[in-house]
C-alpha cells in the first residue's frame, strides 16, 4: 500500500465519522424543532379547546391530530426517518462500539 492510499483511507474513515456527526446533529436539531411545534399545538389547543368532556387522553389525541395536520411536522419526521435510515447504513467505528 502507497503512502497515497493510507491518506486516503484515513481521510474516509474522517470523512465517514464527520458525515456521522453531521447527520446526529440534523437529528437533534429535528427533534428539537419537533418539540417546539408540539409545545405551541399543545398550547393552542389548551388556549381554544374548552369543552366539559376534556380528559388527558382526549386531549392527547386532540393534539397528536393537529400534528398529524400540521405540515412543517409531517416534513420533519420524514426527514428524521431519512436521517435515521442513513445513520443506521453507515458501518460503525471501533470509537463508536466502544461509546466513545
Amino acid at each position: 500500500m502507497s503512502q497515497d492510499d493510507g491518506m486516503r483511507e484515513t481521510s474516509a474513515s474522517t470523512d465517514g465519522r464527520s458525515s456521522g456527526d453531521a447527520e446526529r446533529r440534523e437529528l437533534q436539531n429535528l427533534h428539537e424543532r419537533m418539540g417546539v411545534i408540539r409545545e405551541e399545538v399543545t398550547a393552542d389547543v389548551e388556549r381554544k379547546w374548552t369543552t366539559p368532556w376534556r380528559t388527558p387522553a382526549v386531549f392527547d389525541l386532540k393534539v397528536t391530530t393537529r400534528l398529524m395536520g400540521h405540515t412543517e411536522y409531517r416534513s420533519l419526521r420524514v426527514r428524521i426517518e431519512q436521517v435515521e435510515a442513513a445513520l443506521a447504513a453507515q458501518p460503525n467505528t471501533g470509537m463508536e462500539k466502544a461509546g466513545v
